[in-house]
């Protein structure tokens, strides 16, 4: 049985110029060299599987358009990926992430703002026995045994302040895309 050939390239250059992209701009966004989609588009060589995923998802098409010779029409559902959902999908799961980050971020806030308060409002000074003195924030939780509160506080905190600047990093990779 002959073997049809698989117009890949043409399927590629096509949607690529469809959606008004250069050849530059799918390189950067597939994470290989222009060189390389080029000769995607003459023929000269094929994409790898993990990349022909990723460039059903970004043209918009399923593998079976790119890969079948008997498939003309780009009709058919793009096929989900892990490297790059849909902008509705990146928003809509962006926000339970901002919201974690925010309950570990403002409890901690807090718990360590209303222990520095009671630390102002009601002042101690110690004298440990070999003579070190403790005032302030650290006098008063050490008199009133309460620094557990105070590494819980701010472990929500520092918690909270990764949660939040990984949420920031992945917001800003969205947007560059």
């Amino acid at each position: 049985m002959p073997r049809k050939h698989l117009n890949i390239g043409n399927k590629i250059q096509s949607r690529r110029k469809a959606m008004g992209l250069s050849q530059e701009e799918l390189a950067q966004r597939t994470g290989v060299s222009r060189q390389s989609v080029t000769k995607w588009e003459t023929g000269q060589s094929a994409p790898d599987l993990d990349r022909l995923v990723q460039l059903a998802v970004l043209l918009g098409v399923s593998l079976d358009y790119l890969l079948r010779a008997d498939m003309e029409s780009p009709d058919a559902e793009p096929l989900p990926g892990p490297e790059t959902p849909p902008p509705s999908v990146r928003a809509s799961s962006r926000l339970p992430f901002a919201v974690a980050s925010a309950a570990l971020l403002v409890p901690g806030l807090l718990g360590l703002a209303v222990l520095w308060a009671l630390s102002v409002a009601y002042p101690v000074q110690l004298t440990d026995w070999d003579g070190t003195r403790y005032t302030g924030l650290w006098g008063f939780l050490i008199r009133h045994n309460v620094r557990f509160l105070f590494w819980a506080a701010l472990g929500l905190t520092l918690a909270g302040s990764a949660s939040l600047a990984a949420w920031w990093r992945q917001g800003r990779k969205v947007r560059t895309e």
